[in-house]
């Protein structure tokens, strides 16, 4: 990490597995409010429309 940001190319589908694993927030405010989800998507917009992240914390397309 770099100034508390990560830079990760994946390919779209993985994408959804990985921020699910990870527990990576995917709503656009960073609304969830458990412990578990310490991290938030910075860049949601580069990821619209895509079916593959459906089971990301979140996420709706």
């Amino acid at each position: 990490m770099t100034d508390g940001k990560m830079t990760l190319k994946v390919r779209a589908a993985m994408a959804g597995y990985l921020l699910r694993r990870w527990n990576v927030d995917c709503t656009p405010q960073a609304s969830l409010n458990s412990p578990e989800y310490q991290l938030h998507l910075a860049n949601i917009d580069s990821l619209t429309n895509l079916p593959e992240l459906s089971i990301a914390p979140g996420y709706i397309y």
